[in-house]
């Protein structure tokens, strides 16, 4: 008796295709690169996607498409992932557009600290030679996330870490670092060679449901001019991130 081959079907085929490549990926992938990669018309992958994302199978965001609820439902650690993933190619442009290293800072447990760094070597990062989680009041990204706290938050952070001066023009005095918090706000906030002496930095927030965040550039100080400017570059990056993650929450 012969061996019959196996029946092949080739729509499930392709949607398998689709989804290993979305979870080959660490980050969101658009329709069109899995289209691409699977060899398959733009219409067709569409099709296909539709209905992985309506069986579960896939989530659809703003960036494109990630592991949907079937495969587990996101916890924490993959929530972070997503904010990574979705963030570097954000920075990414942010360096690219001002020359300038960029930089996710968060707001977790009480505590401020950098997540990621997008730099290059035309584009150094700022050496952390003072610890960023205890220098908030000296940093932008640190400034901006102090100011969108609840002032129950911002107090017990300080009260734990205090006002150390970094340079001269490091903000010491709580009264004056309090006045700048609430006047500026959503800022941009601006490090003026407070953390390090030759480098200047700007701060923009992100808060959503859950994260309290900035995105920041740093550069050499004698940018300071195009640095003080550098808020509304900052705006666009900080406002589709916290879309992909209100998207994200909604789903």
């Amino acid at each position: 008796m012969k061996n019959s081959s196996p029946t092949l079907i080739s729509s499930v085929r392709r949607a398998m295709q689709l989804l290993t490549a979305v979870a080959a990926r660490s980050e969101p992938v658009p329709a069109k690169v899995l289209a691409r990669e699977a060899g398959l018309p733009l219409s067709t992958a569409y099709h296909l996607l539709n209905t992985l994302v309506h069986d579960g199978y896939l989530y659809r965001i703003e960036d494109g498409y990630v592991l949907g609820e079937i495969f587990g439902r996101m916890t924490p650690p993959d929530r972070f992932q997503l904010l990574l993933s979705t963030a570097r190619p954000l920075l990414e442009r942010v360096r690219d557009q001002l020359g300038a290293a960029a930089y996710l800072a968060l707001y977790q447990n009480g505590e401020v600290h950098v997540a990621t760094v997008v730099d290059s070597p035309q584009t150094p990062r700022v050496v952390e030679w003072a610890d960023f989680s205890a220098t908030a009041h000296a940093t932008a990204f640190g400034k901006s996330i102090l100011a969108i706290l609840d002032r129950e938050d911002r107090m017990d952070y300080l009260s734990r870490h205090g006002l150390a001066s970094l340079t001269a023009r490091t903000i010491t005095s709580p009264s004056v670092l309090m006045s700048e918090l609430d006047k500026e706000r959503r800022g941009p906030f601006v490090d003026q060679e407070e953390y390090q002496i030759g480098t200047v930095c700007a701060a923009k927030s992100l808060s959503t449901p859950g994260l309290t965040a900035a995105i920041a550039v740093s550069t050499r100080a004698r940018r300071l001019p195009e640095i003080l400017h550098s808020g509304p570059a900052l705006t666009p990056a900080v406002k589709k991130l916290a879309r992909t993650l209100m998207l994200f929450e909604e789903l």
